[in-house]
């Protein structure tokens, strides 16, 4: 071969090589173009028609559905009403994940390459050992206003997530928190009731053997509820051993929800009743743990409320012959009085109550058994006999020979030394939710398995040139 074929096949490499630059600038331009766009063009004119969203994942599909005002959780048609409500969810959740990927802007391109779709977490979602979800919104006639596959959120940098539009082959980092969660709880509004301690005035226990414990409060000042009727030679077993009832209602929350049906099974029942007249009925029956299933013992509960217009005061009765009401209390000393509500307040959480939880059965976590189904011999202990109630009578101190019983005189030791029997001081004790980030994997111009041990802080599979692979 000559100088003058070499020179030849030298330029003409130069060329291909300069066309090539050209076709890929244009692409990159295209794609940076596009990377001013919104992810969602369609979800960010028309956010606020979102009726229905659904997630759905390897695992399953939950769905979310508008009802009137009140967002709910569906899971499955019959898991809502025939308008398409369900269980309350937070509604701040809702919001804040509409305004998520309604906000959310196409950042940069990545590989268009299906082959590499699962190392940022966006292989299609029933593909096996997929990790990805896939979120999608629709009006309430049902027309889709948006379509996306989330994957891993990347692992360094501002809060961005890479994603890609079902049926184009292009991928994207794209900007805001798009993590979506296809667990309930994460979901729903977990409160069932915050009844106060001091509100509480009785509770009745019935077992399915027929079991009865009763608990009331016996003064108004008391901070605990009192067993009523423990079995004969039986005490509380200590004085706290009854705190756990009045707080029971302070922050009760679930753990899952469940449509209410028949089960089998017999149920304990426990009534609670307040000063107000609020009466509410927890009908409770202990599901297992399910080693295979994965899951621990839990407490289904199916709750009612009710009014009671003469609700139980245990210590209103007359007072005891003699004994005067205080009325002259300063007003540094009169206790803080507790807002009463009124009759018509309390019928109407009744109602709200009722509304909310008729269709529904309570999943509480397992440890609640130890309130709505608690026993009688958890409770109590045998009395102890006058002997063991009796206090110890202390050991006469060990004195000095030849001191015992002698009183000392002010100066028979010396002006300055102090009695051997003077009080010492007392000794103290002087002893002290995020994604998967994807992989830092590197690519070359061409998308493939070129050298990747290039520049640091480089992007997974960051797009160079848009060719798609």
């Amino acid at each position: 071969m000559n100088a003058k074929t070499l020179i030849f096949l030298a330029g003409g490499t130069a060329l291909l090589g300069g066309a090539a630059l050209l076709m890929d600038s244009g692409r990159g331009g295209q794609a940076a173009q596009d990377a001013s766009e919104a992810l969602l063009p369609d979800l960010s004119a028309r956010a606020g028609a979102v009726a229905r969203i659904e997630i759905e994942g390897q695992d399953g599909t939950l769905a979310l559905a508008l009802d009137g005002e009140t967002w709910g959780l569906l899971m499955g048609e019959s898991w809502g009403s025939a308008e398409g409500g369900g269980y309350p969810v937070q509604a701040e959740k809702v919001r804040t994940l509409l305004a998520a990927f309604a906000r959310s802007e196409r950042l940069e391109p990545k590989t268009s390459n299906p082959g590499r779709y699962g190392e940022l977490g966006l292989a299609d979602v029933q593909a096996e050992g997929s990790s990805s979800s896939r979120l999608r919104m629709l009006d309430a006639e049902g027309r889709p206003l948006a379509d996306v596959i989330v994957g891993k959120r990347r692992p360094t940098g501002d809060t961005s997530y890479y994603a890609r539009i079902p049926g184009e082959p292009r991928t994207w980092l794209a900007s805001g928190e798009l993590r979506l969660s296809k667990t309930r709880r994460d979901w729903l509004d977990t409160s069932v009731a915050k009844v106060e301690r001091k509100r509480v005035v009785a509770l009745e226990l019935t077992h399915p053997d027929g079991e009865v414990v009763l608990l009331e409060r016996l003064e108004e000042a008391d901070d605990n509820l009192s067993i009523t009727n423990p079995p004969e030679g039986m005490v509380p077993s200590s004085e706290w051993i009854t705190s756990r009832f009045g707080t029971a209602l302070e922050f009760l929350t679930l753990e899952d929800i469940e449509p209410r049906a028949k089960r089998e099974g017999e149920r304990t029942r426990a009534v609670f009743r307040t000063r107000d007249g609020l009466v509410l009925e927890f009908r409770t029956l202990l599901r297992p743990a399910d080693a295979e299933a994965g899951t621990s013992e839990q407490l289904l509960v199916d709750l009612t409320a009710s009014y009671d217009e003469n609700p139980p005061l245990p210590w209103a009765g007359p007072l005891a012959p003699g004994v005067e009401p205080v009325a002259d209390l300063t007003a540094d000393e009169e206790p803080e009085a507790e807002a009463q509500r009124t009759p018509e307040e309390v019928q109407a959480e009744v109602a709200a109550l009722n509304e909310r939880f008729a269709e529904w059965t309570l999943v509480l976590a397992g440890y609640r058994k130890n309130v709505f189904q608690a026993r009688m011999n958890e409770l109590v202990k045998v009395a102890p006999t006058e002997e063991e109630a009796a206090p110890l009578t202390p050991e006469p101190e060990a004195t000095e020979e030849g001191h015992e019983g002698h009183d000392h005189g002010p100066g028979e030791h010396g002006d300055e030394e102090a009695p051997r029997d003077a009080a010492q001081p007392e000794g103290g004790d002087t002893a002290g939710a995020a994604s998967e980030a994807a992989p830092e994997v590197t690519a070359d111009a061409n998308d493939s398995e070129g050298d990747s041990g290039s520049a640091p802080e480089q992007d997974p599979l960051e797009s160079t040139g848009g060719d798609g692979r």
